[in-house]
């Protein structure tokens, strides 16, 4: 599954306890931090939802993934109050039951965004505020995902018109070559396209010549429904 946490990081959480995680744990963080450093939100947008991986792997391992974001957070802030080891389990249990339908990946970036930006917690940081940094963060990407697929829709609209540039002429040129079939010279037109094509297939006539008897059928075909004339018999 794309963009899935890294292997050494699903391997490291499956042997440690959530406990030890809460406590910090070298490797897990170490091993988080290589999954976060080259996070974007194309990325978290891609990655699994919460539940998909609580499918694959077990409820266990959405909280362990969430506590090891959690500490590495908390003690990245190095205020004097903060959470605690158990205030940290309670909080990524309640992050894996209220954003099942969001990443494991969106709160290491809400959590990254949330240090990045200068966000003063003055001494004390405790879940609320927590809360209200991945709050933010779902505000901004509800934003960005909104201008993502306006993108995606002008990108989208912008190739179809390429397409159709590149290829009305040929549309265009094949409309007007269409011989209606109660046109009074129906048959000879077809055949002299027929043949046309049969000679610049064979090479016998180049691209340009080619051209030049079709624009004479459109001609034709442009006077109209008027009634047989000695043109209509010059094809052969």
């Amino acid at each position: 599954m794309a963009h899935l946490p890294a292997k050494q990081l699903l391997a490291t959480v499956a042997s440690v306890t959530i406990a030890d995680l809460a406590r910090g744990h070298a490797d897990a963080r170490l091993n988080l931090a290589d999954v976060s450093v080259s996070l974007t939100r194309p990325k978290v947008l891609a990655s699994p939802k919460m539940f998909q991986v609580r499918r694959l792997y077990g409820p266990d391992v959405v909280v362990k993934l969430l506590v090891v974001a959690l500490k590495a957070f908390v003690d990245s802030v190095k205020v004097p109050r903060t959470l605690d080891p158990a205030e940290i389990i309670d909080l990524a249990d309640e992050l894996a039951n209220i954003y099942t339908h969001d990443s494991i990946m969106d709160i290491v970036l809400a959590l990254k965004e949330g240090r990045m930006g200068g966000t003063k917690f003055y001494n004390s940081l405790d879940a609320t505020k927590i809360y209200a940094l991945i709050t933010a963060y779902f505000e901004r990407k509800a934003e960005w995902v909104e201008n993502h697929n306006l993108d995606q829709k002008v990108a989208t609209q912008s190739d179809q018109a390429v397409t159709w540039n590149s290829t009305a002429p040929c549309v265009v040129s094949s409309m007007a070559l269409r011989i209606p079939k109660t046109h009074p010279a129906a048959e000879s037109l077809r055949r002299k396209l027929s043949i046309t094509k049969g000679k610049l297939e064979h090479g016998l006539i180049t691209e340009e010549e080619a051209e030049e008897q079709r624009d004479q059928v459109k001609k034709v075909l442009g006077k109209g429904r008027r009634l047989p004339g000695p043109d209509y018999k010059k094809w052969e």
